[in-house]
């Protein structure tokens, strides 16, 4: 006779717990790359170690292995992923130019998870990938991006703190965008050529007043107060959930 249902359930989660354990207990590796970066993974033969990036070695790095990072003590301007497979966890980004805080370097980089991180004073796009950042439209898709558990201080008329291009498999999750001046601001997050898009539990403090007509937020110069944008160019979103975001005073467009 097979066991009760039950103690499946438990058996299986005891075996998964024991295994995160296994693997990131005890077994962070520092990475101290030169400027600028190329992280690869220290200790090719370890079971999914966590690698600690050192800003005050560079604070702009390109990731070309797949793994799990987390930022040492200290500010990082950009991260640049090279390689499907990436998740970033809990690091301080202060804009230091022009440049996105996070972005893909190569066209159709999947599976990357961004989440518990700061972000502070981006004048343009903060995390982003695809068409955005000029790496592939439609022909090079990506897939499954989770972006969770982040803060977001934009700054300047013409930011926004989330753009995908071309995603298929989106979850951004309990993040919190703040403008710095709430009189400026273009977007919360902009999504495009998307499918399974989910949108959750985000807040937003955005501008009340804003370009409050729809001419005003048409004008790429000036302040608009969309919250969450869909499909801002020709390429349509397919299958796009939300639930239960704080878009006040912000509001969403689709």
């Amino acid at each position: 006779m097979p066991p009760p249902l039950f103690e499946i359930i438990v058996l299986t989660f005891f075996v998964k717990e024991q295994m995160i354990a296994g693997e990131v207990a005890g077994r962070a590796v520092a990475v101290s790359p030169t400027a600028p970066a190329t992280v690869e993974r220290a200790d090719a033969s370890a079971a999914a170690p966590t690698i600690v990036l050192d800003p005050a070695v560079s604070p702009d790095i390109t990731v070309s292995t797949p793994g799990t990072y987390t930022g040492a003590a200290g500010e990082f301007g950009t991260v640049k992923i090279a390689v499907s497979g990436v998740t970033l966890d809990a690091f301080i980004f202060v804009a230091t130019s022009d440049s996105a805080a996070i972005s893909n370097s190569v066209a159709g980089v999947s599976d990357v998870t961004i989440r518990n991180g700061t972000f502070t004073g981006y004048t343009g796009r903060t995390i982003t990938t695809g068409f955005a950042e000029g790496t592939g439209h439609a022909t090079t898709r990506a897939s499954d991006w989770e972006i969770a558990g982040n803060t977001i201080v934009q700054a300047g008329v013409k930011s926004t703190a989330i753009v995908l291009f071309d995603v298929d498999g989106v979850l951004i999750s309990k993040n919190t965008v703040t403008f710095a001046d709430e009189a400026t601001g273009r977007r919360g997050f902009s999504i495009d050529g998307g499918t399974d898009v989910v949108v959750e539990k985000d807040n937003f403090t955005m501008s009340a007043d804003g370009a409050s007509t729809l001419a005003g937020a048409l004008d790429t110069s000036a302040k608009a107060p969309w919250a969450i944008q869909i499909s801002m160019s020709d390429a349509p979103v397919t299958t796009a959930d939300l639930f239960i975001n704080d878009l006040v005073p912000g509001m969403a467009k689709k």
